[in-house]
């Protein structure tokens, strides 16, 4: 099976999506779990570090600050990590990806189906400023990255979550289901218009 790309902004709900999904049986992977996975790595570190101009021993805080304000930094810490992770997406063989960067790096045309998570941005501000409590820092990351609504143009469903839990869930069900079930009859994914 051909996996399903999910993606959108930060703090939107895509983690949410992907816990749903694997409770529902899907085997899912996550490319920024992989990422934290691959940025403990001796060599990995020390890539990114001669990239970035960093000592080996930079903190987490280190890199995202230098990342914010920075777009060479970001591109120089993409050209190191996005082959690895893309290997670790291929080696883990999953039914469902998450990956934030899907339409900034043109892999949306590697998948069938593309889900956007969305919550809309007034909420996404509040959840990220409550996530790093420093309004800042909240609006650097979102500046950094491409808008939602952009992301939303390229996208099979839209899954929204500032709805009722319940409801996110049920919407996830159905449309994961609905997926399977295309599949199932070796029908083409639909391609139907975000709601």
């Amino acid at each position: 099976m051909t996996p399903l790309a999910i993606t959108g902004g930060v703090a939107e709900g895509k983690s949410t999506v992907l816990r749903h999904l694997a409770s529902l049986g899907a085997r899912v992977w996550s490319a920024d779990e992989e990422a934290g996975r691959l940025i403990v790595l001796p060599q990995i570190r020390e890539r990114v570090a001669g990239a970035l101009g960093l000592a080996v021993q930079f903190s987490r805080d280190d890199l995202r600050q230098l990342v914010l304000t920075s777009h060479d930094a970001r591109r120089a810490l993409n050209a190191v990590m996005h082959r690895p992770i893309l290997r670790a997406m291929a080696d883990a063989a999953p039914d469902v990806c998450e990956i934030p960067l899907l339409i900034e790096t043109c892999l949306h045309g590697r998948f069938d189906e593309v889900w956007v998570v969305t919550c809309g941005l007034p909420e996404q501000r509040r959840r990220l400023l409550d996530r790093v409590k420093d309004e800042t820092v909240a609006n650097a990351i979102l500046d950094s990255q491409l808008p939602t609504r952009v992301k939303c143009s390229f996208a099979h469903a839209i899954m929204r979550t500032d709805q009722p839990l319940d409801h996110v869930h049920d919407v996830i069900q159905d449309a994961w289901r609905a997926r399977l079930k295309r599949l199932a009859e070796g029908g083409e994914t639909d391609f139907t218009q975000p709601r």
